[in-house]
């Protein structure tokens, strides 16, 4: 499938897609659409392990959802009657992403901000490049709050008052702060930034997909569930690892003190 502002590559079992809608990459309605199809291929490709996603606009992962897009909404019936949120495009598109059963890595490699800090919170892990440039929520700075999911996934993950300070405030951080709160797990040097994403990306995928992607399932479901509903999320998911040949075989290879190489069943 072609996509027009998606550039998609797979080696190594990593399908790295690459942003690009130039000169700001800019998210655009668009572009939620080939990113929702693209994730329906990908979680049909047993060849793809791990997906990767960068900026390919020097300085820039996704700025920002495309204002001119937004300032259409604001006069149009779905502003007026709102539908439920999850038949929204954006929003399908992300939870599609959450609940792809892979590793999903968010390389920022420039600005993030609005839609794309959104896009990114959707992601399981974030490394940023150090540079001058920054991530964040500014929505509130053009009257508007976000709206891709901002205000759900960036208390679940950096705690309700630091998120509440940045979204209140219109705050942005660069990638070293960004690292101290949470926000993402690593800031490397920008040479470095695509080696280490790259490096991490061939390690998940080196591993046992079908425990990854149950691993995935537990944790999002089980933080919106109580202790007890999240351990029988837990529980189902662990019996369903101990029946596949992966699971048997690579801890028949551990007892014997050899390697295993998982093959997804």
């Amino acid at each position: 499938m072609e996509y027009e502002q998606i550039k998609v590559r797979i080696e190594n079992k990593v399908a790295l897609c690459s942003i690009h809608n130039p000169p700001l990459n800019l998210m655009t309605g668009r572009m939620v659409e080939e990113l929702d199809a693209l994730l329906q291929q990908l979680a049909a490709d047993d060849s793809v392990r791990v997906v990767v996603f960068a900026g390919c606009v020097d300085g820039v992962f996704i700025t920002h959802f495309d204002v001119s897009e937004l300032v259409a909404l604001s006069g149009s019936e779905t502003a007026a009657e709102p539908p439920s949120a999850v038949e929204m495009p954006h929003h399908r598109m992300q939870r599609r992403l959450q609940d792809l059963p892979k590793p999903v890595i968010a390389a920022i490699n420039g600005r993030c901000g609005g839609g794309g800090c959104e896009f990114a919170l959707a992601c399981d892990l974030r490394l940023m490049a150090i540079g001058d440039f920054a991530i964040g929520l500014p929505e509130v700075g053009v009257g508007i709050l976000p709206g891709g999911g901002g205000t759900q996934r960036l208390p679940r993950l950096i705690g309700h008052g630091k998120a509440l300070e940045m979204m209140l405030l219109g705050r942005v951080v660069g990638a070293e702060e960004a690292e101290r709160i949470g926000l993402i797990h690593k800031a490397v040097p920008a040479a470095d930034l695509m080696p280490a994403v790259m490096a991490l990306a061939e390690r998940l995928a080196r591993g046992a997909p079908i425990a990854q992607g149950l691993i995935k399932r537990c944790v999002y479901e089980g933080r919106d569930l109580t202790l007890d509903e999240g351990l029988q999320v837990e529980f189902e998911a662990f019996l369903r690892t101990l029946a596949t040949e992966d699971a048997r075989e690579a801890m028949k290879a551990y007892l014997r003190g050899q390697p295993y190489e998982f093959k997804g069943r």
